[in-house]
């Protein structure tokens, strides 16, 4: 599975994103259950590819399938990345609320385990929310 990750990596970064998103794809087809983490790598990789395509509910849909496997690992730390994640692709869709919440939770797990440096990026994205004039 680790090659199968290192390869969709390569194909995001050396192909333009449609080749490498449909790469990723049957990497995670092909994952099996008990190479949930790498199926999660993948997901996520696969959501970043569509995130930067602005194909943001294909995004949305990888991420939260991410966060799903996180959550069943039990990974806080890539747990709040992932909803980090899923909160900036929100912000491109103009659903500031679910911005909101998913900052939140993130925020809320990093403080938990202790991820000053997680908790500081969150805390950037949660002002810049703001700053922006999209809370109440």
């Amino acid at each position: 599975m680790q090659s199968f990750r290192a390869l969709g990596c390569c194909i995001l970064l050396l192909t333009p994103c449609v080749v490498g998103v449909g790469v990723s794809a049957k990497v995670a087809t092909a994952a099996s259950p008990a190479a949930r983490r790498g199926e999660a790598t993948t997901l996520n990789n696969m959501g970043l590819a569509y995130f930067r395509q602005k194909r943001y509910q294909e995004a949305l849909r990888s991420f939260q399938q991410t966060l799903t496997i996180k959550r069943e690992v039990k990974n806080r730390r890539s747990e709040a990345r992932v909803l980090n994640n899923i909160g900036e692709t929100y912000s491109k869709t103009g659903r500031f609320q679910e911005v909101l919440r998913s900052y939140q939770q993130a925020l809320t797990i990093e403080r938990a385990i202790k991820d000053r440096k997680g908790e500081v990026t969150t805390l950037n994205n949660i002002a810049r929310l703001h700053h922006q004039g999209h809370t109440n």
